[in-house]
């Protein structure tokens, strides 16, 4: 590959409107409405904990996602907590948390991306996704329609790097070469 563009996934090509205290949230209003509990209650629970804020160190690489899952749900159960929920009653919700992320209709392109994609494809350009997302980045792709547009996607959950170490850089530029 000569004309090679490394995409980020969230934030560049599409997005997910509350991001994670908004997946914290929509589960919260499922299970329990009435709550009273904001998006920005639940922030502050949800600044440690995710892989992405130690990308100066290599992450245990999971053979399924169910597992990287499960590393996610203290720190999902904590922001509840902060948040104002009982210990039993966060536990109970963490694994909601999963679902109510990759829900697809929660997901929105960019209205650029399916514009410039194609274009730049047209031009020569090879697209990759390179990303410090959920293991089921692959599948959220193929079910935004990205996937015809890209030659590859790669995610930090199951790289074991996050960027912007270098690592996960290099990783990609290793598989593609």
């Amino acid at each position: 590959m000569t004309a090679l563009l490394i995409w980020d996934f969230d934030g560049t090509l599409a997005h997910r409107p509350g991001l994670w205290s908004g997946a914290l949230l929509d589960v919260l209003n499922a299970q329990q409405p009435g709550h009273g509990i904001t998006r920005e209650m639940l922030r502050p629970g949800l600044a440690q904990g995710f892989r992405w804020h130690r990308p100066d160190m290599e992450h245990r690489r999971h053979r399924a996602a169910q597992d990287w899952w499960a590393e996610l749900n203290p720190v999902f159960v904590e922001a509840y907590v902060r948040a104002g929920l009982s210990r039993a009653d966060a536990a109970a919700l963490a694994p909601c948390v999963r679902a109510a992320y990759l829900t697809p209709s929660a997901w929105q392109l960019y209205p650029e991306t399916q514009a410039v994609l194609p274009l730049l494809q047209e031009r020569g350009w090879h697209h990759v996704v390179l990303s410090n997302h959920v293991p089921e980045l692959g599948k959220l792709l193929d079910i935004l329609g990205l996937t015809p547009l890209l030659d590859a996607v790669y995610t930090s959950a199951v790289l074991g790097w996050e960027k912007p170490h270098p690592r996960a850089f290099q990783a990609v530029l290793e598989h593609l070469s």
